[in-house]
């Protein structure tokens, strides 16, 4: 299964998205963040060849941009190639270590390969910084229910989730159930 998805927007916010990428090529072809954003279109339509392209081109033209070795990495992680992906989330953590957006995604990253003690341990790096994040309290609820089956621990995850996101009660289920 998946762990990164790839949302493919539909309808006209997709159609916006391929315009204002495009419209970004146009406007700063020789700057990273345009060809980040026509990496993450492509990635979005399934052209994983070209998202990784434009996501090495982005990184190419600006080496201190992190988002641009996020993207790849998520990609990559898509892709089955968690430990190649692991190096390029890690070089974009390295670049901006205080970001609760880049260590979320490092711990998505970490989760999704499998690492899952690390992946713990950077989402409550993500809880020190940013504690209003609710995802992030629904991963941890999740991975510690569901990969470490200990719904005691989910739970006072589960519960912060709830209390920033009162309609997440209906996107996360704990089975506490006897099997």
């Amino acid at each position: 299964a998946r762990h990164h998805t790839l949302a493919r927007p539909i309808g006209n916010r997709f159609g916006q998205g391929v315009i204002r990428a495009r419209k970004a090529l146009e406007l700063g072809p020789n700057l990273a963040e345009s060809w980040t954003a026509s990496a993450l279109v492509a990635m979005a339509k399934g052209e994983d060849n070209r998202a990784k392209a434009e996501s090495r081109k982005a990184i190419a033209l600006n080496p201190n941009y992190a988002a641009a070795y996020m993207r790849l990495a998520a990609l990559l992680l898509d892709k089955g190639r968690s430990d190649e992906a692991l190096v390029y989330a890690k070089q974009g953590l390295d670049l901006d270590p205080l970001s609760s957006a880049s260590i979320f995604s490092y711990a998505r990253d970490l989760s999704a390969a499998g690492r899952f003690d690390e992946a713990v341990a950077s989402y409550l790096k993500v809880i020190e910084l940013d504690p209003m994040r609710p995802s992030t309290y629904r991963d941890l609820a999740m991975l510690n229910a569901y990969v470490r089956n200990d719904f005691v621990a989910a739970i006072p995850f589960a519960e912060k989730l709830v209390e920033l996101d009162p309609g997440a009660a209906t996107r996360i289920v704990l089975d506490f159930s006897d099997p």
